[in-house]
């Protein structure tokens, strides 16, 4: 199996659009390299890449609702619940050509191995 035939090309508009609005943001895009091997709660992706909390806190509510970021896990304890967060991919490619936009990502794998471990 070829590199390109492991892509999947986005056709759905809004999630085109998302994308494109994600990875032309700055802390968006933070957020998303952050997550894109290892799981991590919005405190950790704070700390390792200096993200304001208010706007940490506002890009991943926005990044979960265009389902460009998938929650892993969730840890409680009596105080509170901890949300770790995974990018839902970790490669995008983009080609703009004569007016057509065409977006293929590699899905990360870990998802992939999540769901398998729930059936």
């Amino acid at each position: 199996m070829d590199e390109d035939s492991k892509f999947t090309i986005i056709k759905n508009k809004e999630l085109k659009n998302a994308i494109i609005m994600a990875l032309a943001d700055d802390i968006t895009r933070r957020i998303l390299d952050s997550t894109i091997s290892q799981s991590k709660t919005v405190e950790q992706i704070i700390a390792e890449k200096k993200i304001p909390h208010t706007s940490a806190y506002r890009k991943v509510e926005w990044l979960l609702s265009k389902q460009l970021l998938f929650i892993e896990k969730i840890k409680r304890n009596k105080i509170k619940e901890s949300r770790f967060l995974l990018a839902r991919f970790i490669s995008i490619i983009i080609e703009y050509q004569h007016g057509l936009i065409e977006i293929r990502i590699l899905l990360n794998k870990n998802i992939n191995e999540m769901k398998k471990k729930c059936k």
